[in-house]
């Protein structure tokens, strides 16, 4: 069973405004023309079962959503730390800046975006078509 809602035509956007990164990708979905739903980890909680289950359906562990370079990783713990899913959660609900990047959920399946110019591959371009002068 899962818990967030993947409707072919629906796109949600998982990102962090207190990041550079995460700002840039929000404000290129807002300028798309296209039903999308941005949800702000900084400010919206995600539950622990939608940790999982994004982690699962990007074929990757839980641990691996954090980016253990992070300044508030960094200084509350220690680099080679090992924990069970649970413990990583716990970060994860603590410490939602440590996300190691933007999730977007597009046409049912969830991404990984290493940066906000990755979301342009999911988009075609509103200028397609358009003579140059």
């Amino acid at each position: 069973m899962t818990i967030i809602n993947k409707k072919n035509k629906e796109v949600k956007l998982f990102y962090n405004s207190t990041l550079s990164t995460g700002k840039q990708a929000a404000a290129f979905a807002e300028s798309l023309d296209r039903s999308l739903l941005l949800i702000d980890i900084s400010k919206t909680p995600v539950s622990d079962t939608q940790w999982v289950e994004i982690a699962d359906e990007l074929d990757i562990k839980v641990e691996d959503l954090i980016n253990k370079e992070h300044p508030s990783y960094a200084q509350n713990y220690s680099s080679d730390l090992k924990m069970e899913t649970e413990g990583w959660i716990k970060i994860l609900r603590e410490h939602p800046e440590v996300v190691s990047e933007s999730i977007l959920l597009f046409e049912g399946t969830f991404y990984q975006l290493s940066s906000p110019n990755e979301l342009m591959n999911f988009f075609k371009s509103d200028s397609a078509g358009i003579e140059p002068y």
